[in-house]
């Protein structure tokens, strides 16, 4: 019965842990784990950054499944307890792939707008079963067959029970190219020969493979992102668990080990961290990844925030009957947009918070690579995020550091990018949690910028009580070159909010030359269009427009070629502590106006005007003083028109 014991001749192990295979017998091997730990493979040279001299992979080829990639993920997780703890042969082939699954995780935290994800069901073409189809050796449902008795556990658990449960597996592209796929046991795995050709901090130059960040240079923002995006699968392991109750016990996964991976992995990014003497990695949010992954990797995967904001005020609930929910992806205009640069001269660009007394509020940025050198540009905010920060838009932008309000957003002007002139926003939001949600985004700027052109605003003030508002611009709206076209706001609201129309955007004064046709639930709102550009002064170089409204105006918008590149807002003064701003009035009680009379005495060498109010009680005529009461949001306006005329 001795020489019908027979060894492995394909594979080789310690000799201590080798079990002995019976001659005819198909039967299991004996404690799995143990005879996988002590396979013995070559000795692989590895240097100090963890890098092999040839491909381990190549190495350890010998698991006969269509998922032995998938299998080799979930061993190494289940394996690989102690990272610290001396590892050779497939113990050193089981941390590498850990560091490549770290690597995966974070390629989407940092990179899931180049993400695709393609749900493959692996059934047979034809819907029958392996019984019943003409080709059992199709692919697909060959596929889904290998899977034999673990079958139930790569089903959609979410379907009813009588509902015929086919087997998939997600296949995951970065930039059209298959890199791996979704298991429910390792929840990622990478493909056998993906070879990534860019440089990304998760991608290990010298194979093209992915590989974990910490073994790489993290800027803070990216490790800010990776971690609070290891928080956010850490917190949703136990759900994505549940999942899976309904199954036999044998199926159910057990995630402990993944669970420990990963608290591991968020313990080196603290100490990573305070290497770099980066900030503190304490709540950061998870990147806004949105819905990319189906169920139940959607669990995992996915993550949107519904925020709740009222003149800035950011909370996870709505807490206030103004507050306005929205998701923080959809504060920023599209990296397709190209901002408008606004250049205010020499002046603008050697003075900091140079915009802290002028009437329009715009993006100030940093010049890369210049000290104290600054630029102004349109904001690249959408309607959306005008209305949630709303009042406080001043605070923002960072020219009221009393608010609190300390949301921030900032920019880096790069005149010099190799691909053409770029700038870099971060908007910082702040909960009143203190968590912080970060998002960025990089803009082209337009070829052309705005100069020595002016749009000016009379009267200087807006009230309840006054219902004629003049808007005149040397940025016509339907120019070739840059258009602007003035919206307002809702008097009747207590934070004067832009007035929308039906599609949730500002309801714009001007569309196509033409004075915007209204429908009947704005009946109170009277726009005119008095002077406009259009071909019947095609051949004047000099072009305006002059609106007339009867409510006050709130802000431009601001086009170029057409295509919209951001915002400008009117900022108002309501504590008439700052003259370089137009008043609010909106919130002063009403008053009852009396009529006022006035003369007008012309003579041949000088003119007089005087007036008497209807409600003074002496009836004495006054002498008229006349006051510039016109606002320029673009340029500089200080004239001394102050007159007393005799």
């Amino acid at each position: 019965m001795a020489d019908n014991k027979i060894k492995a001749l394909a594979i080789k192990v310690d000799p201590r842990t080798e079990p002995q295979g019976v001659e005819y017998t198909w039967d299991k091997i004996p404690q799995l784990e143990v005879f996988t730990k002590n396979i013995i493979i070559p000795e692989i040279a590895v240097d100090k950054e963890g890098n092999t001299s040839v491909d381990i992979g190549s190495i350890v080829s010998g698991m006969p499944t269509v998922y032995a990639r998938a299998n080799l993920f979930r061993n190494a997780l289940d394996n690989i307890i102690d990272k610290d703890a001396v590892a050779s042969g497939l113990m050193l082939f089981y941390r590498s792939l850990i560091s490549e699954w770290k690597g995966f995780i974070s390629c989407i935290a940092l990179n899931y707008k180049d993400i695709q994800v393609d749900r493959v069901h692996l059934s047979y073409s034809d819907g029958k079963k392996i019984i019943d189809t003409a080709n059992i050796y199709e692919p697909l449902g060959a596929f889904g067959n290998v899977l034999f008795e673990r079958q139930p556990l790569w089903c959609d658990q979410s379907l009813a029970n009588n509902a015929d449960k086919i087997p998939f597996i997600d296949v995951i592209s970065l930039n059209g190219n298959v890199v791996g796929g979704t298991s429910p046991d390792c929840f990622l795995f990478s493909s056998v020969s993906y070879k990534i050709n860019a440089v990304f901090p998760f991608v290990n130059i010298n194979n093209g493979k992915f590989i974990d960040p910490l073994q790489s240079e993290l800027k803070s923002d990216e490790l800010f992102k990776i971690y609070g995006y290891a928080k956010h699968l850490l917190n949703n392991i136990d759900k994505f668990r549940k999942n899976f109750d309904g199954l036999e016990d044998l199926l159910k996964p057990d995630y402990s080990n993944i669970y420990s991976c990963i608290q591991n992995w968020m313990a080196e990014m603290v100490k990573y961290q305070a290497a770099k003497g980066y900030p503190k990695l304490e709540n950061q949010a998870p990147p806004e990844i949105g819905s990319i992954f189906q169920y139940p990797f959607s669990i995992l995967f996915n993550y949107s925030t519904e925020l709740y904001g009222s003149e800035g005020i950011i909370s996870n609930e709505p807490s206030l009957q103004s507050s306005i929910s929205f998701d923080p992806k959809d504060l920023l205009l599209s990296d397709t947009v190209e901002i408008a640069q606004i250049d205010f001269g020499k002046e603008g660009a050697e003075t900091k918070n140079y915009l802290k007394n002028k009437p329009i509020l715009l993006l100030e940025a940093e010049t890369k690579g210049q000290s104290n050198n600054f630029a102004y540009f349109t904001l690249p905010l959408t309607p959306l995020a005008l209305n949630v920060f709303g009042a406080n838009l001043t605070a923002l932008v960072g020219l009221d550091e009393t608010s609190n309000v300390k949301s921030r957003i900032s920019a880096i002007y790069n005149p010099n990018d190799q691909d053409g002139e770029k700038l870099v926003v971060q908007l910082n939001l702040f909960t009143q949690t203190g968590s912080e949600i970060t998002k960025q985004v990089v803009y082209k700027v337009t070829r052309d910028s705005i100069i020595g052109q002016d749009i000016l605003l009379w009267p200087n003030f807006i009230s309840k009580q006054w219902n004629r508002y003049f808007l005149y611009s040397e940025i016509p709206h339907n120019d070739a070159k840059f258009q602007a076209t003035p919206f307002i706001g809702d008097v009747n609201d207590d934070f004067f909010r832009i007035v929308l129309d039906r599609n949730n955007i500002p309801l714009y004064l001007a569309n196509k030359g033409k004075v915007s046709l209204l429908e009947k639930e704005y009946d109170n709102i009277k726009i005119q269009l008095h002077i406009t550009s259009n071909n019947a002064v095609a051949d004047n170089k000099y072009k305006y427009e002059i609106y007339e409204s009867n409510q006050p105006f709130k802000g431009i918008k601001f086009a170029h070629a057409g295509i919209d590149c951001g915002f400008g807002i009117i900022r108002y003064d309501g504590t008439g502590n700052n003259h370089f701003l137009p008043s609010n009035f909106l919130k002063n009680p009403i008053i009852d106006l009396t009529p006022a009379y006035l003369g007008v005495d012309f003579g041949s060498t000088n003119s007089s005007i005087a007036y008497f109010s209807g409600g003074s009680s002496n009836k004495v005529c006054d002498n008229l003083k006349l006051k510039n009461r016109r606002i320029s949001l673009l340029s500089n306006d200080a004239k001394n028109n102050e007159l007393n005329l005799f």
